[in-house]
């Protein structure tokens, strides 16, 4: 396995009986990256991330983390990640500090002042002191963010870590995660707030039905999926016929008084219609988003 490469699942399948939870996943995270791992409820991403994490036994395939097998038997090399999956398992009564001190004490090797430093990267310096149990769903977020920094993992598995946060928390957290990246840590991330995902990730996969049904770069993704013109035009209707007629162009249709088309770029839209003596109003570019092509991708896989 290539030093580059600190996750790798290689053809992963989980069958709870006759239910298929997972079906067919291979997946390689790098080193510094931040990977999105998508898909619909059900989809098997939380599953998937049971086995990377050797919390649950594939029916088939493997897990390597450092480039070591991961199962719920060998699990040594995960004391170099941190994790956040599902709700953080606090310990209600015990303040934030508490909480932090409990799990230092697995971790000897800790440099003095960690406790620290991760309540002040999580944003929880001020309330440091404060039972856990009057915290926020965000807040209790942030807490969960800590206890997963506190060993400064090499490896962070991410599950929804955006819960509860407001937008000034959610760009704290994009913040946060791009600087442990510049670092050298490798970032896991699976979440639903596909516009966060968009602006941070470096590559993201797509599961759908327990398969990886696209995988790549987000700029890869994005470019797979074609612009949407828009026309406004004195006769939407003539303008969609003689559209129809151009190379090329498809998905035209009338809607609310305008003219959409797929498949063509609007400097071709404009000339097209000016030979034809239509002369647009307005002319409009819909780019697609990572929300568009997600819905796309999983609306063609259940087809």
């Amino acid at each position: 396995m290539s030093s580059d490469v600190v996750v790798r699942t290689s053809h992963l399948k989980k069958h709870f009986g006759p239910v298929v939870a997972v079906e067919d996943v291979s997946l390689e995270v790098g080193r510094g990256e931040i990977f999105g791992f998508l898909g619909p409820n059900g989809a098997g991403k939380t599953t998937t991330i049971s086995m990377m994490l050797g919390l649950t036994h594939p029916t088939a395939g493997t897990v390597e983390v450092f480039g070591q097998p991961v199962t719920p038997e060998a699990h040594a090399v995960l004391r170099r990640a941190g994790t956040l999956v599902g709700a953080p398992a606090l310990l209600p009564p015990f303040t934030a500090r508490e909480n932090l001190a409990c799990l230092a004490s697995l971790y000897p090797e800790l440099p003095a002042g960690q406790i620290d430093a991760v309540l002040a990267q999580t944003g929880l310096k001020e309330a440091a002191d404060r039972p856990a149990r009057t915290f926020s769903t965000g807040m209790k977020g942030r807490l969960g963010l800590a206890l997963a920094l506190l060993n400064q993992p090499e490896l962070l598995v991410l599950d929804e870590p955006a819960n509860g946060l407001d937008p000034a928390g959610i760009h704290e957290l994009r913040t946060l995660f791009r600087a442990l990246a510049e670092r050298g840590a490798t970032i896991v991330l699976s979440s639903h707030l596909l516009h966060e995902v968009e602006l941070i990730c470096d590559r993201i996969a797509v599961v759908h039905h327990g398969r990886v049904i696209a995988q790549g770069t987000v700029a890869e993704l994005l470019g797979g999926a074609s612009e949407m013109v828009r026309v406004t035009t004195a006769d939407p209707e003539r303008t969609a016929r003689v559209l129809r007629a151009l190379p090329g162009a498809h998905d035209v249709v009338v809607s609310a008084g305008q003219v959409e088309v797929r498949g063509v770029t609007s400097e071709v839209v404009m000339y097209h219609l000016v030979q034809q003596d239509i002369t647009p109003h307005e002319v409009a570019v819909a780019r697609p988003d990572l929300e568009t092509v997600f819905l796309n991708l999983t609306q063609s896989a259940s087809a």
